[in-house]
């Protein structure tokens, strides 16, 4: 589904890396970030 899309927008090289590395970096930060809340999961914001 991800290959389509970027085929029928002409996504390169550049925004594949772009991507991957924005993605990389948003999950390593809210990985940290419940690690050191000791949460286990995301949920409803101060439930």
């Amino acid at each position: 589904m991800l290959g389509g899309l970027a085929a029928s927008v002409g996504l390169g090289t550049t925004g594949w890396l772009a991507g991957s590395t924005f993605a990389l970096c948003t999950w390593a930060l809210l990985t940290g970030a419940l690690l050191r809340s000791g949460a286990t999961t995301l949920g409803p914001a101060n439930a």
